[in-house]
């Protein structure tokens, strides 16, 4: 790159810089005007950040006094106004002076490589969701080949690792799920941790089995039975034997059956029709 920051006159000369830039380089068209105060704040931290992230990104400078038709293409209606484009598209844009932390967060998640490690996750998650775990573990695996502490990667392996009954490869990356925003997930990923425990602790599906037939009134026989049916990934089973523990006794083992389902439920996603089934079946059993 010739130059971090380039001023442009017209429109031949924009097309000009969206197109070398491709999907190679992140471009922050900055619109704005010498008479502008906010704009002259926001410039100086446009430029550092820039600067920071050469070659993968580029500041374009348009005075839309000097660009009217320009300015009116991208409907510009108060500056200073900031654009991101990436591959000729417009892929986010904000109004008003912002401050260097904001900025930075905008670039780190729009530079080339996280728009290619989102859309790596969004397919991993897909096969995720479409129960072809191996796949799954195979793009998530990958995407931590160049970003190593993704919460989003972890999370997604802890979950194959879970269909995998791998216990120890679960808790692993379980644990390096740093992300805050994932705390709810996490609740989830304890609980399916658990249930590949409790079947390990309870000797496997065929022990837990025999108990819960021999015993049938005995909850916690079938308890440890449902958790080794969802290990197995018998989730019919398991989501029939855990509505019979939670009609029986809502409260049994701190109302752990309800988190669990709840927890299943969220692993095989909303689309999957066991899952619709069983939580119109689950809200009849709390609520009648």
């Amino acid at each position: 790159m010739e130059n971090p920051t380039v001023n442009i006159n017209n429109i031949a000369e924009l097309n000009s810089v969206i197109e070398k830039a491709g999907k190679e380089t992140l471009l922050i068209i900055d619109f704005w005007a010498p008479w502008c105060q906010p704009c002259k704040s926001l410039g100086p931290v446009l430029e550092a950040a820039v600067k920071k992230h050469v070659p993968k990104v580029q500041l374009v400078k348009i005075d839309i006094d000097q660009n009217k038709s320009l300015a009116a293409q991208f409907k510009i209606q108060s500056i200073p106004a900031v654009k991101f484009v990436l591959d000729g598209k417009i892929v986010a844009d904000f109004v008003g002076a912002q401050p260097a932390s904001i900025i930075e967060q905008y670039i780190s998640k729009l530079l080339p490589e996280a728009v290619e490690e989102q859309n790596k996750l969004k397919l991993a998650e897909d096969e995720l969701k479409a129960g072809n775990y191996k796949k799954a573990e195979e793009i998530f695996s990958e995407v931590l080949l160049n970003d190593p502490e993704s919460s989003e990667a972890h999370l997604g392996l802890t979950k194959c690792y879970f269909v995998n009954k791998d216990v120890e490869k679960a808790r692993e990356h379980f644990e390096k799920i740093n992300d805050p925003k994932f705390l709810k997930e996490k609740e989830d990923l304890e609980n399916l941790i658990f249930i590949l425990e409790e079947c390990e602790k309870s000797s496997g599906k065929d022990i837990t089995a025999k108990k819960a037939m021999e015993n049938p009134a005995d909850l916690e026989a079938n308890f440890k039975w449902a958790c080794c049916l969802a290990t197995d990934g018998d989730y019919t089973a398991a989501f029939e034997a855990l509505l019979t523990i939670i009609s029986r006794d809502r409260k049994f083992r701190k109302d752990s059956p309800r988190k669990i389902l709840i927890s299943l439920f969220n692993l095989l996603g909303d689309k999957n029709p066991l899952v619709t089934e069983y939580r119109q079946r689950l809200a009849k059993t709390l609520y009648i």
